[in-house]
């Protein structure tokens, strides 16, 4: 299959070295397996290998919507290193991608050899928190919520003319698995009206995520939910 083929290129990749790569490891197996099985939210999964003489020497995994292709996963062997065998990947699967109208190419996360196909970059941050403890977390983040829902308010309120807000809200935890599933419809209705529509916000992807990486780790899921129950905003955590 071709994700054992994926698997024989990790497993003699630099990644597999410095233990970051993540099909070569049995929770990373468990995801692509998982990742397979579902659809996401409209999203095509790519995988493309590069052989030579049949034998698999680099892979790209990434998934395509509409005009847009978005990297996730890529290595290459070794023992062919001197022959740059990512960069022809990418040059090939590039090539492709333009013919079949694709207008977008995701690089995903920065690094310095994917400059030499565009300088363009979208700025996005990480915020990791290292809690002492599920409560300590659950406080720390929750002040940064509340701040937030503060300033919106009064945003608001100015907008319209010092009119109260008509609603509150309500922050809610979810720390078990059967409720993070029970907020597929609702995650995936919120995630339509976002500004974040890449693969890797989806309901099912992080679902497939957390069952591939859940131990040692603390499911911590935070939403805002109005008056009416409905939910304004999701932030998941996972906590170690």
């Amino acid at each position: 299959t071709v994700l054992n083929q994926l698997k024989i290129i990790a497993a003699n990749c630099w990644q597999a070295k410095d233990n970051v790569n993540i099909i070569s490891t049995n929770e990373g197996f468990s995801f692509y397996q998982d990742i397979c099985k579902h659809a996401l939210n409209g999203f095509a999964l790519d995988f493309t290998v590069l052989t030579v003489h049949d034998q698999p020497i680099a892979y790209m995994f990434g998934l395509i919507k509409d005009d847009c292709y978005f990297a996730f996963d890529t290595a290459y062997d070794k023992d062919f290193e001197e022959f740059s065998p990512g960069l022809i990947l990418h040059n090939l699967l590039m090539e492709e991608l333009f013919k079949d109208k694709i207008k977008t190419f995701d690089f995903g996360f920065n690094a310095a050899y994917k400059k030499r196909w565009s300088s363009q970059t979208l700025l996005t941050s990480d915020v990791v928190i290292f809690p002492k403890g599920l409560k300590g977390g659950v406080i720390e983040f929750g002040q940064r919520i509340k701040k937030m829902v503060k300033q919106s308010n009064m945003n608001c309120a100015a907008a319209v003319d010092h009119e109260k807000p008509k609603s509150t809200l309500v922050l809610e935890v979810v720390n078990t698995l059967e409720g993070f599933h029970q907020l597929k419809n609702e995650w995936s209705e919120l995630l339509n009206q976002s500004a974040s529509l890449g693969p890797f916000m989806s309901f099912e992807w992080l679902f497939s995520w957390w069952q591939g990486y859940y131990e040692g780790r603390d499911l911590l899921i935070l939403k805002l939910v109005d008056n009416k129950k409905r939910i304004e905003s999701i932030a998941g955590i996972n906590l170690w």
